[in-house]
C-alpha cells in the first residue's frame, strides 16, 4: 500500500507568528457539495497538474507509470495518457500553450512537450533530479527546482534553462532542498521554496542570484503568488498552516492554520481564493486571498491529495489524488 510520497524527505524547524489571527474577521466554515465533485482515474501517482490557455484539458503527471494524462474537464474524462520518460514531477506551460515543460525526475532532464502533436520535441540535461518547474511570464526561460544528489545539505540548486534553444543557462546553487517555484508577474523575481532552511529564497532574474531570504514556516513546500505580485502563499506541512508574505516589504506576515499536512496552493486568476491541498486531510481548504476573512470551506478530494490548479477562467479547480490515482474537477461558484 501506498503510505508516503515517491520522492520526498522531510525536514523540520520553528514556525513563528508574526501577526494574530484575532486581527481578521472568521467565518463559519462548510464543506462544498460532495455530488458535484467528479473523480477521474488516470495513471499512477499523480503529482502535478496544469490546465490549458482555454481551461479545456488538464495535463496530469504520474509518477509511477511515467506518462501525462490528459483529461478533458468539460467531459469529466482521461482522454489521452503520453509517456514520456522516467518519474515526471512538475509541469507548466508556455504564456502561449503551445508547449509544457515537464520536470523528469527520473531521468534527470527536463522535456519539452508539444501539446498540438502531443509528443517530446526535445529534453534538456540539468544538474540533477529536478522537482517542480515554473515559465518566466516573459516565455524565455524555464526554472526547475533540483533536489540535489543524495543526502547532501550543499547540493540543491535552480536550473534555469533557456527556451529559445532549449538549453541550459544557469544552474544556481542554493543548498538543503528547493522545491516550491513561483516567478513574479513581470518575470523580475523568482521565488524559491527551500524546505530544508524553512526559507523563501528570493532570485533576481537578471543576475540569477539570490537577494534575500524569508524565514518562513516549518517544512515548507507548496508556494503560489498573487496575479498582481504583491503576495505570496506557502503551505508548511510540519505546522499544518499557511504563511502569507507581503513581496513589499519583504517578510512574513501571518499564519493561517489549515488541515493536516497542507501541499500544494494555488490561486483563483481574480486574486480572490487560495486553495490549499491537505494531504493527510484529504481534503483543500479555501481561504480569502485578501486576508479580510477565514474562511474555512473545504472540498472532501481522493486520497492522498498532492497538488492542485485553477482553469484560467476560474470555472474548475482539479486536484490530483496520488494514493488513489485520480485527479479531483471541482465545479468553483461565483460568489463573493
Amino acid at each position: 500500500m501506498k503510505n508516503k510520497r515517491l520522492w520526498q524527505k522531510p525536514f523540520f524547524l520553528a514556525v513563528v507568528l508574526l501577526f494574530p489571527l484575532a486581527a481578521l474577521v472568521s467565518r463559519e466554515g462548510k464543506a462544498a457539495d460532495k455530488s458535484r465533485i467528479t473523480h477521474v482515474k488516470v495513471g499512477e501517482a499523480p503529482n502535478f497538474v496544469a490546465i490549458s490557455s482555454n481551461s479545456e484539458l488538464a495535463y496530469v503527471t504520474c509518477y509511477t507509470t511515467d506518462e501525462v494524462s490528459v483529461v478533458n474537464l468539460r467531459s469529466r474524462k482521461l482522454v489521452d495518457r503520453l509517456y514520456i520518460g522516467a518519474g515526471p514531477l512538475g509541469i507548466a506551460l508556455t504564456p502561449l500553450g503551445d508547449k509544457a515543460y515537464v520536470a523528469m525526475n527520473g531521468a534527470r532532464m527536463i522535456a519539452v512537450l508539444d501539446l498540438k502533436s502531443r509528443r517530446v520535441t526535445d529534453n534538456v540535461k540539468v544538474e540533477g533530479p529536478p522537482g517542480i518547474v515554473a515559465v518566466s511570464p516573459k516565455g524565455y526561460r524555464v526554472y526547475a527546482s533540483n533536489f540535489g544528489m543524495g543526502s547532501k545539505p550543499e547540493s540543491g540548486r535552480l536550473d534555469v534553462v533557456e527556451m529559445a534553444r532549449n538549453e541550459l543557462l544557469k544552474s544556481i546553487p542554493l543548498g538543503g532542498r528547493p522545491i516550491g517555484i513561483a516567478a513574479s508577474p513581470d518575470g523580475a523575481k523568482v521565488y524559491v521554496i527551500n524546505g530544508a532552511s524553512d526559507e523563501l529564497l528570493v532570485i533576481d532574474d537578471d543576475a540569477l542570484k539570490v537577494e534575500k531570504r524569508i524565514r518562513i514556516g516549518e517544512n515548507p513546500d507548496g508556494l503560489a503568488i498573487s496575479p498582481d505580485g504583491r503576495r505570496l502563499f506557502v503551505a508548511n506541512k510540519g505546522t499544518n498552516d499557511m504563511s502569507i508574505i507581503d513581496v513589499l516589504v519583504g517578510r512574513m506576515i501571518i499564519n493561517i492554520p489549515v488541515e493536516k499536512s497542507p501541499f500544494g496552493v494555488a490561486i483563483d486568476p481574480a486574486g480572490q481564493w487560495v486553495y490549499v491541498v491537505n494531504s493527510k486531510s484529504n481534503s483543500v481548504s479555501r481561504l480569502s486571498a485578501r486576508m479580510d476573512t477565514v474562511d474555512t470551506r473545504s472540498y472532501r478530494v481522493g486520497k492522498g491529495p498532492a497538488q492542485l490548479a485553477v482553469s484560467p477562467d476560474g470555472n474548475f479547480l482539479v486536484v490530483t489524488n496520488e494514493f488513489s490515482d485520480t485527479v479531483s474537477i471541482i465545479p468553483l461558484e461565483k460568489e463573493p
